[in-house]
């Protein structure tokens, strides 16, 4: 068995299969495990880092739970359960309360005028959630005749057909690019509305939320500590082929092209990955091809600054803004200086 990509999910395949007895051989084009799970430690001073992927758990996310526990990965609650969400628009800084909002200036209509940030989001998002239950959140997924014309529109759309002012849609849209990232007026409102009825929607986060303890990577390392005879890194795959008797890929081996013969190929990395890799004998259906083409992926970024002491007030704070880099947050402490003062 090839396994192409040591992500998470690589990972997983690669476990479940070398428990079974199969021989499995993963390959994987980076110098490290789990792809998107992906913790920055340089430049930063020794024992500080940030995520640049992956950075909470919730009891939800059954799957990485289980594995987890399994593996003996420690956890630690999630920087987002005890943050103090707040706003800076205008140049003032304001809370999320009616009086505080009110504050600001912004063109929203009366009622908005008495409402929270988060009774804007109960308003606009977590109305209709509840007007398409049960199927909404239904574990098959089924895209039925009530949630279809959701997936027609945008999220902005949507906001706008709820009768959300411009002033509201620009309090709510943080909330949106903090946990998916991407442009209100390009993503499908029936994705946004399927997160925000789950539990993992942020206006929903509880004390079960977690992280893991010393940084995400530590999932994807735990896995690869298990199944380091199998793990191949520096080696790109660039084409998936099978016929009736095997399936082969070809990959780079420091500049050298090498094909490998198996039974089974289970491909597990991004789209955006995959649509550099030729797959046009891996006998993929049409409707496969097209996901593989058409499916777009959302950008977020996110900018990391260490500083000697925090100058500001507040520990744990998050601003949702109107300036360009609309989120700003407090990356709590995660190291005790000599002296005793916490570094962020």
């Amino acid at each position: 068995m090839v396994v192409v990509g040591a992500g998470l999910s690589g990972l997983a395949i690669a476990h479940e299969l070398t428990q079974r007895g199969s021989d499995v051989t993963v390959l994987e084009a980076s110098e490290r495990p789990g792809g998107r799970a992906y913790t920055l430690r340089a430049p930063f001073a020794e024992g500080l880092y940030a995520e640049a992927g992956a950075m909470t758990v919730t009891p939800y996310c059954h799957y990485a739970m289980h594995y987890i526990r399994e593996l003996g990965v420690e956890l630690e609650t999630s920087d987002l359960v005890e943050t103090d969400f707040s706003h800076f628009f205008g140049g003032r800084f304001a809370g999320t309360d009616p009086a505080s909002l009110n504050r600001l200036g912004l063109p929203m209509n009366d009622e908005e005028r008495r409402m929270s940030t988060n009774e804007m989001v109960d308003r606009y998002v977590q109305a209709i959630c509840r007007e398409i239950q049960p199927e909404i959140t239904a574990p098959e997924w089924r895209v039925t005749e009530r949630m279809a014309p959701y997936d027609l529109r945008s999220v902005h759309q949507v906001l706008r057909e709820q009768g959300a002012s411009d002033a509201a849609i620009d309090l709510i849209e943080p909330y949106f690019l903090e946990m998916r990232g991407g442009d209100l007026k390009s993503a499908s409102a029936l994705a946004w509305l399927r997160h925000e009825a789950s539990p993992h929607s942020l206006v929903k986060a509880d004390p079960r939320w977690s992280k893991i303890k010393g940084g995400t990577d530590q999932f994807p390392r735990a896995f690869a500590e298990r199944l380091k005879d199998h793990i191949h890194y520096r080696r790109t795959v660039v084409r998936v082929e099978q016929d009736d008797t095997a399936a082969r890929v070809t990959f780079t081996d420091q500049g050298r092209l090498q094909t490998m013969e198996a039974d089974r190929v289970v491909l597990t990395v991004p789209f955006s990955v995959a649509r550099h890799i030729d797959l046009s004998d891996a006998r993929f259906s049409d409707a496969k091809h097209d996901a593989i083409r058409r499916l777009k992926y959302s950008s977020i970024v996110r900018v990391y600054l260490q500083m000697r002491w925090k100058f500001w007030k507040d520990a744990n704070a998050s601003y949702s803004t109107d300036l360009r880099v609309r989120w700003v947050r407090d990356a709590p402490p995660t190291r005790r200086d000599h002296d005793g003062s916490w570094s962020a």
